[in-house]
């Protein structure tokens, strides 16, 4: 890893700390903080564990993908506490057994009628909250990822999707227009531009839908 990318990878962190940027900073800000336990699903590179960690090192941390590869990777960096390959379709935990259950950047990777399916079964597993993050509509993926065929998009959700089963939604990321500017998509990272459309997600690049069962 060279100069820039440690950089980058150290304002990335700082801005962790900021309420509404970037989005894994938002994830924090619309979780209840009295939780000891969480179910991080399609947990990726392990991104989200960082987020949490640094704001509650005593945080138990669960990651679920479905990707190996993944996995390997998280579990050496020590931030969860269990990493575990699974399919969103078969979750191998018994009701009620996190606190909080979040799936940040994944049911767009997803056909929609799975992920009726997935909520349904996440609802039973959580005792507290559940928090989503999803881009507004299709925007423009990379593709594979890390030779990742999970990485591909299957599914596009609008806010009133969600507000429709439940779901307490907000506008993240900055506007929607930042896909196509990539100077625009960066900025969001450092400066918090995605308050100016938390309350118009219709609007903004992703959302973040929350649910709370109990606080």
């Amino acid at each position: 890893m060279n100069l820039i990318d440690d950089l980058r990878n150290t304002l990335k962190e700082l801005t962790y700390f900021i309420p509404y940027s970037p989005f894994r900073g938002i994830v924090w800000h619309v979780m209840i903080k009295n939780v000891t336990s969480v179910l991080d699903l399609g947990c990726s590179n392990g991104s989200m564990g960082r987020v949490l960690k640094l704001h509650d090192p005593d945080l138990i941390v669960v990651g679920v993908d479905v990707h190996v590869p993944y996995l390997k990777r998280i579990k050496r960096g020590g931030l969860y506490e269990e990493c575990i390959a699974a399919e969103a379709s078969h979750l191998p935990f018994k009701d009620r057994s996190f606190e909080s259950v979040l799936c940040i950047e994944m049911i767009e990777h997803m056909r929609k009628d799975d992920v009726k399916e997935l909520l349904a079964q996440i609802e039973k597993i959580a005792r507290k909250q559940i928090v989503i993050s999803t881009p507004v509509g299709n925007p423009p993926e990379g593709g594979s990822k890390d030779r990742n065929v999970f990485q591909f998009h299957k599914s596009e959700w609008t806010p009133d999707e969600l507000r429709r089963l439940g779901y307490k939604v907000r506008g993240e990321f900055g506007p929607s227009f930042g896909h196509r500017f990539k100077a625009i998509y960066y900025v969001s990272f450092v400066f918090p531009t995605a308050s100016l459309v938390w309350y118009a997600p219709k609007v903004a690049s992703h959302m973040i839908a929350y649910k709370i069962f109990w606080t």
